[in-house]
């Protein structure tokens, strides 16, 4: 998977991960070993260490993550970490550049208030780029910028 970086040159694009658990550490190792850029935000930064050794970056905020980061993967516990993470102040959609993806695989109901409000803001925020598991529903968008 390779994107142009605007200078002309293709590169892997920028990936910032959102609560490492058990799955999110698995999939953020094999991205590492496969050589894509890799950023991490999680509330135990204790958690991040090991990756880091392997050559991650980890944030200090979801927004940090967002601004440094072409597509975004949260995995978030429920709604309101959901809402907090992303939708808040200092959340992944205050810093996101446009023309990024956001990648939801939290566990929240696919028409839950959060996850809702994130795929309206995300699409108006970055042109479209959001794609969540399980959307369906009234309040279901798909896309990509």
């Amino acid at each position: 998977m390779e994107h142009s970086n605007g200078l002309g040159d293709t590169a892997k694009p920028r990936l910032g991960f959102i609560r490492l658990g058990n799955m999110g550490g698995r999939v953020a190792r094999r991205l590492l070993a496969a050589g894509f850029p890799l950023g991490m935000y999680s509330r135990h930064p204790d958690s991040l260490r090991a990756l880091v050794d392997l050559g991650a970056r980890g944030y200090s905020s979801p927004r940090l993550l967002a601004a440094n980061s072409d597509v975004v993967v949260s995995m978030l516990p429920d709604d309101a970490a959901l809402e907090r993470v992303v939708l808040g102040d200092a959340g992944v959609l205050s810093g996101i550049p446009a023309g990024s993806t956001i990648i939801d695989l939290s566990s929240v109901h696919p028409l839950s208030r959060p996850r809702c409000d994130l795929r309206r803001r995300a699409c108006s925020r970055v042109g479209g780029g959001y794609s969540g598991s399980g959307t369906n529903g009234d309040c279901s968008m798909r896309g990509s910028s």
